[in-house]
């Protein structure tokens, strides 16, 4: 084969060369100029292939002299045409550039067309509207570009990235946000990849990013990709809902000092009596980047952020427990705020009408009183860069970022001096790639508020002395009376015992003992979280373009190593025992255009092993077809893997009323639960039908039963539940086989339409299942431990990570129509549809979908109304859905929001002021169940950046 094809090129060449040799004959006498050179985007330097070069002076003498540039943007070309003469180079999307060519050699021209849609003289965007390649991948990618970040009316990048169809972003804090996208979202999403120049920024003990928490500063940030769905066959096991990439500015295209000063309200409203006077918390930020290059071989850069603010508060104190969710102490025992901690300790205490068993739970502690909500965020990032050849370029860069901020994972957690880091090695090349990285992260001095309240409440008084004396308060006085039972419990009261009177907030005995549980990581004493976890991963990969004439391949592989590190306090690393799990992974890629390059072919296939689980395969095939050049319709047929996680591994942290236990057998094995534990679901089952019976309905139940009597009719209800040891017998991965139809297309080159239509079979999905371990096993007495899975002090609340039983399946379908009117406005919206299909009721396994029906994100906006003046505005729409999670269970209410941004330029001082607001009209709303209440956000921020106004 290869000696036939050299056989065929060098026949081709001779010819070639005969009739360059009759042609230099036929023109003897006339004067050759040989033109070479290159044709890039002005703004990202991208090579433009296809564009047409021609003689100016020759359009109107009836032969026209013209050329096309090849896919590197390379043109050469030799012409008779009389000096001097005036290239004019075209191309769709672009201006009209003309170079005028004077001598007879001309080299290395370096032509650089300017976009023209929206050519707003110093902000570029891409030549076309969606650019070619996205209209033919073979995945769905969401984009936002540098341009579309520096003209977002929300105040950071990843507040922008909840304007994409289809995600969803959970507000943790004001700079924490965790991004999803298809469904099963949480505060800990393990399911989603996320890179910051190709390192995965996952914490390594967290197995989830946090937000941009050590990534790069927003300054520095040219692109955003988003891919949603499974893509464990091309990114690795975890990319199981979808991977977004952050890259940020190559300092070889970006050069020169920049920077941002921004300041801003938090929760901004009238404040005084005037009409000026306004409250709110402040915001502060400023940020700087320098980056320098070295005749187009050496360059480095240095970038680096800071931010000071006030956070949201989480001060949703709704009842969650028995009752009404608006009702108090005084009228109800049995209150669980749902962000006050603590009060979860509960038990079933006969001191209702006739003996009858009374919820009754401990006094908690709100949120607000065990933490306080600054926040800060460093971050620094430092590169050295330098290039073999024009396209062969090694990095090294190190990434750094320290945060102090709220946390909401099993418990409200509050991350003080939290760090990550990272450092990586880069090799690559126009056809190869090869990483390697570090990830380490340290706690600082983070603590759990859960387990804080609930340690500081023991310390005061045991949980059976406390509920005794809450017992002999309702007895007290010949009546029963719950504030004065409460007052007694939590009072010093205890002859012969020496009991603390609960510690209120505000005092210094509550200072000293919150202070001292806060940084002690003791066993059943400390609330003080120990993580120095780190990942280690190299990572490669390859084009092979010419081993076969059928097809193009591209192969690569990984390997990644854990290191958990927590002290026993998260995870199982107790003294001699070291944890550590390795994983590696190869894949193996082909494309095949066929029909003059109008339907795409692509197949993958990988491999993946974890050190704990067996390996697994995953084949991925999808088909784009384009019709009549314009109508672009893609299908395609994935499967995804996901290893549990090291925290779904090893981890055995108590979060006060309950633990969390990871699922491999040597861990969940030490707590004997198989015949021993109810799940949370039956127990509840069980409950509700005794409730119904003890309670007189004159109707329904007019001779309600007693107490006894209910749990004994509804025993069987109560044994169905008990967990049985082959259901805990070791967690294995999770499998997800996706079907997926698109369409795409670009109309009159102004409007945008994409619609993707999506279903999702989830095998032995992960997730937390429930279980109530009460002292007595059920197995043994069974009465007696329906009567103790009840009581706190009586039962063991043990949450473990497993497998469903059942198939799992989810669909929905996400819709864009973008369109710009010739006048410059832009509107754009994007909706998304997400079910929950199936799933079975009786699995003990949660789904946690915790994922809006319906996703709506509208924005208007021009970006040079005037000469320097732009604007965009956005409406968002959540529907109502319903959160679980270990933290709590709950509907998370339909909220809008409308986000503003102006933007002035000023060209002669290299600047740009832009203000807007988030939230405008501060309607507080949460999108996670017992988050934090989002408020409205005002910022001005001041840009100097000479790179885009030369």
């Amino acid at each position: 084969m290869r000696f036939s094809k050299f056989i065929m090129k060098g026949t081709l060449s001779f010819v070639v060369f005969l009739v360059f040799l009759l042609f230099s004959n036929f023109t003897y006498g006339q004067e050759t100029s040989g033109v070479f050179g290159k044709v890039t985007d002005y703004y990202n330097l991208k090579p433009l292939e296809g564009a047409n070069i021609t003689i100016k002076e020759s359009i109107n003498s009836g032969t026209v002299v013209g050329f096309t540039t090849n896919r590197q943007g390379g043109f050469s070309f030799f012409t008779r045409y009389p000096l001097p003469f005036t290239l004019q180079i075209t191309m769709v999307g672009y201006e009209v550039k003309e170079v005028q060519i004077t001598q007879q050699t001309t080299e290395n021209l370096d032509i650089r067309l300017m976009p023209s849609d929206f050519v707003l003289d110093e902000f570029i965007l891409s030549g076309s509207k969606v650019e070619q390649e996205r209209l033919t991948s073979p995945l769905l990618v969401e984009k936002l570009g540098i341009i579309e970040l520096m003209q977002t009316a929300s105040i950071s990048v990843f507040d922008a990235i909840g304007n994409i169809r289809g995600v969803d972003v959970v507000t943790q804090s004001m700079v924490l946000n965790t991004v999803n996208t298809r469904g099963f979202n949480s505060t800990a999403n393990t399911r989603f990849v996320q890179f910051s120049d190709g390192m995965d920024t996952q914490a390594p003990g967290l197995n989830f990013s946090l937000g941009n928490v050590a990534g790069i500063p927003d300054i520095d940030v040219e692109s955003v990709e988003l891919i949603p769905g499974p893509t464990s066959a091309l990114y690795g096991p975890g990319a199981f809902n979808g991977v977004l990439s952050i890259q940020s500015k190559n300092p070889f295209d970006y050069q020169g000092f920049s920077f941002t000063a921004k300041t801003g309200i938090n929760g901004m409203e009238s404040g005084g009596s005037g009409a000026g006077d306004f409250g709110g918390n402040p915001v502060r930020e400023a940020s700087a980047r320098y980056a320098k290059a070295f005749n187009d071989k050496f360059a480095f850069k240095l970038t680096g952020s800071f931010l000071k603010a006030t956070d949201f508060r989480a001060d949703d104190y709704s009842n969650i427990g028995v009752g009404l969710p608006f009702e108090t102490f005084a009228d109800n025992p049995g209150i669980d705020g749902l962000n006050i901690y603590g009060d979860e300790i509960t038990k079933m205490l006969p001191i209702g009408g006739n003996d009858s068993l009374v919820v009754v739970n401990r006094t908690g502690y709100k949120e607000e009183d065990l933490v306080d909500y600054r926040i800060e965020n460093a971050r620094a990032l430092a590169s050295l860069h330098y290039k073999f050849t024009p396209k062969t370029e090694l990095i090294l860069q190190g990434n750094y970022g320290t945060i102090t901020t709220m946390l909401t994972g099993d418990n409200r957690i509050f991350l003080r001096d939290f760090s990550i880091y990272q450092t990586k090695a880069e090799l690559k090349g126009e056809k190869f790639n090869l990483r390697g990285y570090m990830t380490g992260q340290n706690s600082g001095n983070s603590y759990d508020a859960g387990l804080l309240a609930v340690n500081m409440i023991r310390a005061a008084k045991p949980d059976e002395d406390w509920f005794q004396q809450f017992q002999i308060g309702m007895r007290a006085g010949g009546g029963g009376n719950y504030s004065r039972a409460r007052s007694i419990a939590d009072s010093g009261f205890g002859p012969g015992q020496d009991f603390q009177p609960r510690y209120n907030p505000g005092t210094t005995a509550f200072d000293s003992l919150k202070l001292a549980i806060q940084n002690s990581s003791e066993p059943g004493y400390g609330a003080k979280i120990v993580d120095r976890s780190k990942l280690y991963n190299i990572d490669g990969s390859y084009i092979l373009d010419e081993i076969s004439d059928f097809a193009k391949f591209t192969v690569g592989g990984n390997y990644r190593f854990f290191t958990p590190i927590s002290d026993g306090t998260i995870f199982t690393d107790t003294i001699n025992n070291e944890l550590s799990v390795y994983e590696y992974g190869a894949f193996v890629q082909a494309t095949k255009d066929i029909l003059d390059k109008d339907l795409y072919f692509t197949a993958s296939l990988r491999y993946d092993k974890n050190e704990n689980f067996k390996g697994q395969f995953n084949p991925r095939l999808s088909v784009v077809h384009t019709v009549k050049k314009v109508h672009n319709i893609r299908m395609s047929f994935t499967t995804g893997v996901r290893f549990p996680s090291v925290r779904e591994q090893f981890f055995n942290q108590n979060l006060g009323d309950t633990r969390l236990v990871g699922g491999l057998p040597q861990v969940v094995g030490q707590y004997n639960l198989g015949n021993n534990a109810f799940t949370e679901q039956g127990l509840n089952r069980f409950n509700e039908a005794v409730i119904k019976d003890i309670t007189l309905d004159p109707i329904n139940n007019p001779e309600p039963l007693g107490q006894s009597q209910a749990y004994l009719r509804h025993l069987n209800l109560l044994e169905q539940s008990v967990i049985k040891p082959n259901q805990i017998n070791g967690i294995r991965p999770e499998r997800v086989t996706t079907i997926e139809f698109g369409y795409k297309n670009v109309f009159e080159k102004r409007r945008y339409v994409d619609v993707t239509v999506y279903r999702n079979y989830y095998n032995d999905f992960i997730g937390v299942i429930r279980l109530v371990k009460p002292r007595t096993s059920p197995t043994v007495d069974l009465f007696a431990a329906a009567l103790q899975a009840n009581n706190s002090p009586e039962s063991d609340n043990v949450f473990i990570f497993g497998n469903s039983n059942s198939q799992i399946i989810t669909q929905g379908i996400e819709g864009t129509y973008d369109v710009t009117s010739p006048e410059g406005i832009n509107f754009a919206l994007n909706a998304t549809y997400a079910q929950l299909l199936k799933t079975d009721e009786n699995d003990p396994i949660i789904p946690s979908f915790n994922t809006p029906l319906m996703k709506t994100n509208l924005s208007i906006g021009h970006r040079k109304a005037t000469e320097n003046f732009g604007f965009n505005f956005v409406w968002r729409f959540r529907s109502a859905f319903l959160w679980e999670s270990a933290f709590a269970d709950g509907m998370v209410s339909e909220y809008n929001t409308f986000d503003v941004q102006l933007t002035y330029r000023l060209p002669k001082l290299n600047s740009s002021i832009r203000g807007g607001g988030m939230n405008i009209f501060n309607e507080k709303f949460v999108n996670a169940y017992g988050g934090p209440g989002i408020s409205s956000i005002w910022h001005l921020t001041y840009t100097f950046d000479p790179f885009f106004f030369k």
